[in-house]
């Protein structure tokens, strides 16, 4: 079992060793997906792994599980990384409606056996030097459109976009590969699956806050009318309504 960094550094190191090997790279992505979902253990794969997988995701965008567990990882990654900024003080961007357009990230269905290790110092070097946030959004965006038809890769998609287009690099990669469109087929694909619908519905509101251009995209896309769609089918449902709300005010809030 994967335990301590050092298995995260042997496991990265295999990833490494054979990069032309499509089962090992799926297989090893999705164990550090399922390691990301342990509180404390995001970081420590992140500031060791998060470079292979993104190659990973990168080299083999049809291997449909190797994306799911890239995706989850990178949503798990991106959230402990925003959790970090918030709770040092910082801002990345100034946005819309801040208080309730992130989604929950408790992690009740995460494994629990696992010991927490003492991951490397997890600082903005890891992103901003790397320019991670351009990259995790252009292989999420690319995962999203190949696999358009696959609910699992279009909510764990859906649920990084909503973090990564926080920062301007990933915000700009979004802009110029229409990721709105990816996010509006994704809700269009899964009307009555109630998780991508509000996934949809935050990462939209994230990806058109304080962005006249994105809102003016979402807008000609039927951006409003499938917010409202799923508002409409999920009335009973709170966190669609929310991240719903959250959407067409953001989406209201410029021309």
């Amino acid at each position: 079992m994967c335990n301590t960094t050092g298995g995260i550094e042997l496991l990265k190191n295999i990833m490494e060793a054979f990069p032309g090997s499509e089962n090992i790279q799926k297989y090893a992505t999705i164990v550090f997906g399922i390691i990301g979902r342990v509180d404390g253990f995001e970081e420590a794969v992140g500031a060791v792994a998060l470079p292979c997988v993104l190659n990973a995701m990168s080299a083999f965008p049809a291997a449909a599980p190797l994306q799911q567990g890239g995706c989850m990882l990178l949503y798990y990654v991106l959230t402990a990384r925003q959790h970090a900024l918030d709770s040092d003080g910082n801002s990345s961007l100034g946005t819309s409606r801040t208080s309730s357009s992130r989604p929950s990230t408790s992690r009740e269905e995460g494994p629990r056996a696992l010991t927490k290790p003492k991951p490397p110092q997890f600082t903005a070097s890891i992103f901003e030097s790397e320019n991670m946030y351009k990259e995790a959004t252009k292989v999420v965006l690319v995962a999203c459109d190949v696999h358009r038809k696959d609910p699992l890769v279009i909510l764990w998609g859906s649920r990084a976009l909503g973090l990564s287009v926080e920062f301007p690099s990933g915000r700009t990669v979004c802009t110029e590969m229409n990721g709105t469109a990816s996010i509006l087929m994704g809700m269009d694909m899964f009307p009555r699956n109630v998780k991508v619908q509000q996934m949809g519905c935050h990462a939209l509101s994230r990806i058109v806050s304080n962005h006249p251009e994105n809102r003016c995209k979402v807008k000609q896309q039927g951006g409003i009318r499938k917010v409202i769609s799923a508002m409409v089918v999920f009335k009973a449902h709170a966190g669609v309504q929310q991240a719903g709300c959250d959407a067409l005010g953001n989406l209201a809030s410029g021309p």
